[in-house]
């Protein structure tokens, strides 16, 4: 069964998805190129502090040391602290410099990206970009009453003409309505139409997918969204289990993967069964 969105290109310049036939209508070129000259530009507004990985890698070799000296003192403790200065003292004085130093560094690595996160770059940013996709949706007859969800591409190595393991699920943020008889999803780029009459089930996958963004007005543990297992790691990354909406055409069959919470969305317009695997 082939994802709708599935591709073998590592790149974004020049993608192909399995699932090319469904497409109705694309962009302009020069519209993509301002597309993902805004999306690289919010993305480097974002994760500017992706700039102090020395401070990580510092603030990690940090921790390492203080452990190791924090065995050592332990393990060599058999009588007063002076008899284990005087024995251990470079254990216990390096121990201490590398617990101050770690914590001194994550100290700032917080305060850097809360300065970061407020001097009104981001926004600025994530706004051109909103008004670049808003420009996106009236070259592709996107309704303004359209549904954001959650949907997985699947990027795949391919040889001998089959997909093969490593196999990356990724997070995009798609809008998808109805029209007529058609289930409707566009990326930005595409318009992707499919009959709804093609639908046949969803699945409830085993595997969670990881998110790298979280793009909910509600915070993932909160409201309609309490409900669902989904994981943050307290950094960078959430993760839920996913529903495949299986579609059949002749002998090919197509799927379209979705964050697990976004179903009720997706119920309103193609009702079909709801399994779990």
């Amino acid at each position: 069964m082939k994802n709708v969105f599935g591709y073998k290109d590592s790149t974004i310049e020049g993608m192909e998805y399995d699932g090319k036939r469904f497409i109705t209508a694309g962009i302009p070129i020069s519209l993509r190129d301002e597309l993902y000259a805004a999306m690289e530009h919010e993305t480097d507004m974002e994760f500017r502090s992706d700039k102090l990985m020395w401070a990580t890698i510092l603030g990690g070799a940090a921790f390492v040391g203080f452990v190791l000296a924090l065995i050592k003192v332990v393990s060599a403790f058999g009588g007063s602290v002076a008899d284990l200065i005087a024995s251990q003292p470079l254990a216990f004085y390096g121990g201490i410099f590398c617990a101050v130093l770690w914590l001194g560094l994550k100290a700032f690595k917080s305060a850097r990206k809360r300065s970061l996160a407020n001097d009104g770059k981001v926004e600025a940013a994530a706004a051109a970009l909103n008004a670049v996709k808003d420009r996106c949706d009236s070259a592709l007859g996107v309704p303004y009453d359209r549904k954001k969800v959650d949907i997985f591409r699947l990027w795949y190595e391919q040889k001998s003409g089959k997909a093969a393991e490593p196999l990356s699920l990724e997070q995009e943020e798609m809008k998808i309505f109805r029209e007529d008889d058609d289930l409707c999803i566009s990326n930005n780029e595409n318009l992707f139409v499919m009959p709804i009459s093609g639908f046949t089930r969803y699945v409830l996958q085993k595997e969670r997918a990881d998110m790298f963004e979280w793009h909910k007005d509600v915070a993932y543990n909160e409201g309609e969204y309490s409900r669902y297992d989904i994981e943050f790691d307290g950094d960078d990354f959430y993760s839920c289990r996913c529903y495949a909406l299986q579609y059949s055409e002749g002998l090919d069959e197509f799927e379209i993967v979705f964050a697990e919470y976004e179903l009720p969305i997706f119920k309103e317009i193609v009702d079909v069964p709801v399994e779990e695997e």
